[in-house]
C-alpha cells in the first residue's frame, strides 16, 4: 500500500485531471477524483487514508513535472 501522498504524487503525473486538482490546491476534487476514478484501488487497500499533505504534494509535484530527466524516463 502507498501512503496518499505518494499515491497522488505518482498519479498526478499522469493523470491530466488529478494534476489539475493538485495545482489548484483542491482537496475536495483530489478525493472525488480517488472516489470516482480509483474506486478499485481505494476498497482494496492499495491507497491510505491518512489525510492529504497539500503544501508537500504541491511543491514535490511542481519539482517532479519540472523535472526534465524524470519526465524523459517516463516518455
Amino acid at each position: 500500500m502507498l501512503k496518499l501522498n505518494d499515491w497522488i504524487l505518482l498519479k498526478a503525473i499522469f493523470n491530466q485531471r488529478l494534476h489539475n486538482a493538485v495545482l489548484e490546491k483542491n482537496e475536495d476534487r483530489i478525493f472525488q477524483l480517488i472516489n470516482d476514478e480509483y474506486k478499485y484501488e481505494k476498497d482494496n487497500g492499495f491507497i491510505g487514508e491518512e489525510p492529504i499533505d497539500m503544501d508537500r504534494v504541491f511543491k514535490e509535484h511542481n519539482e517532479n513535472i519540472n523535472n526534465k530527466e524524470l519526465i524523459n524516463r517516463l516518455v
